[in-house]
């Protein structure tokens, strides 16, 4: 059994995709219009940004399970008071759905469940 729990420096989602936070936060989907993020905002996944937005977490969920030496990984999407509106539930699942999705449909490599 390999067991690494919270590799990084919180268990939040900033924390929680990969070792930078500056990329988790873009994934951060309740920054739409709440909080901000320090450096490139979180963005709705559309069409048109679906590729580079997919290749842009998988590679940071690559980097994670490197860290951990593992090719199995558990990303914790959220935190204390988190999902206690239903806005927020709406923006994760829609815009990561998608994500996951095309990760699964695309990727050689990355199976996302």
């Amino acid at each position: 059994m390999h067991i690494h729990v919270l590799p990084f420096a919180h268990y939040d989602i900033l924390s929680n995709c990969g070792p930078d936070p500056n990329i988790c936060c873009q994934f951060d989907f309740k920054r739409l219009n709440h909080f901000k993020c320090p450096n490139i905002a979180p963005k709705p996944i559309t069409n048109l940004n679906i590729h580079a937005s997919a290749l842009k977490l998988e590679k940071s969920f690559l980097k994670m399970s490197l860290i951990q030496g593992n090719n199995i990984i558990l990303s914790v999407w959220g935190d204390d008071f988190r999902y206690i509106e239903l806005e927020e539930w709406h923006q994760q699942h829609d815009n990561l759905i998608l994500l996951f999705d095309y990760i699964n449909k695309n990727s050689k490599s990355t199976r996302i469940r």
